[in-house]
């Protein structure tokens, strides 16, 4: 996505564009106009600010830039209609996402209280670190790592 393909998704003029995110207006006309390249690194953190903050779409490590609507459909009517009225935010519904992408990939995932027992080993802070294959693998170790020991007594 383009400087100004960013600031039209989200309806805003260079001006408040360079207001919302600190950047100084003369660099978005420049990189806008090919007068210069916009570093990549700014480029992709403006892309994950502007797509989070236009509420369409998060960028979940992992996984990549997934589509509120794509999120939203693991949902219940009652989980979509909390997302819709603010009593769940687009990170909680993000972390929800990449733990059910994690839950399918699992072998033990079809075992919904097994599963959830296993993933709450997971250390505080991984979890976001991790990809929704690396979550699955290592819910599963846990798994094993288990049953060894129970075998092992």
């Amino acid at each position: 996505m383009t400087i100004k393909e960013m600031r039209q998704l989200l309806g805003l003029s260079q001006a408040a564009f360079s207001q919302k995110y600190g950047i100084p207006k003369r660099s978005i006309e420049n990189w806008e106009g090919g007068v210069n390249k916009c570093p990549d690194y700014v480029k992709e953190l403006l892309e994950r600010c502007v797509l989070e903050d236009g509420g369409k779409a998060m960028i979940i490590n992992g996984i990549g830039s997934v589509a509120k609507e794509e999120m939203m459909s693991i949902l219940s009517s009652d989980g979509r209609r909390a997302v819709e009225d603010g009593d769940i935010t687009m990170q909680e519904l993000a972390d929800m996402y990449k733990a059910n992408k994690a839950k399918g990939l699992s072998k033990i995932g079809r075992f919904g209280d097994t599963y959830h027992k296993n993933f709450e080993r997971i250390p505080a802070g991984l979890f976001e670190k991790l990809s929704p294959a690396e979550i699955a693998t290592l819910v599963d170790a846990f798994y094993d790592a288990y049953s060894d020991g129970k075998s092992a007594v």
